[in-house]
């Protein structure tokens, strides 16, 4: 529905025969509820999904493409968005769930970041949402906005 205003599909790297994942929903038949698009939904799919190249992304998010490409498939747990959804869905007030989010704080969670940071998987790929949630200090992404 609103995939487009938010990804750019990389349709050169995609597998022809997982198309069928980048269908655009018809808005007559989905609604968003109002809640707007979240990279880090629990339901979205990964960045790489369907690719023919794994080392390249097959959606690269139109907003703070770094910290964003990052979020795609995130499955620590449900975003506020999800949970916002969820309760318009079901009709029912607000609920006070734990959701996915980044502290506040610019603390490592392990013990190892300073090390993983210097191998410089802060920014790879495989790593990078693991890196932005868990190392902020090490990986500097406190002071980068992220």
């Amino acid at each position: 529905m609103d995939r487009d205003k938010h990804l750019t599909i990389d349709w050169s790297n995609i597998n022809p025969q997982h198309y069928d994942y980048f269908v655009v929903a018809d808005s007559k038949m989905f609604t968003t509820y109002g809640i707007k698009y979240d990279y880090g939904s629990i339901m979205h799919y990964n960045a790489y999904t369907g690719a023919v190249n794994i080392a390249k992304p097959t959606m690269i998010p139109k907003v703070n493409q770094e910290q964003n490409l990052a979020l795609l498939g995130q499955r620590d747990g449900m975003s506020a968005a999800d949970i916002a959804i969820l309760n318009k869905m079901y009709c029912i007030p607000i609920l006070k769930a734990k959701a996915f989010f980044f502290p506040a704080d610019c603390d490592d969670t392990n013990v190892y970041c300073g090390a993983w940071a210097l191998k410089e998987l802060c920014n790879h790929p495989n790593h990078k949402g693991w890196m932005i949630k868990n190392c902020r200090k090490s990986c500097d992404f406190c002071t980068s906005g992220q």
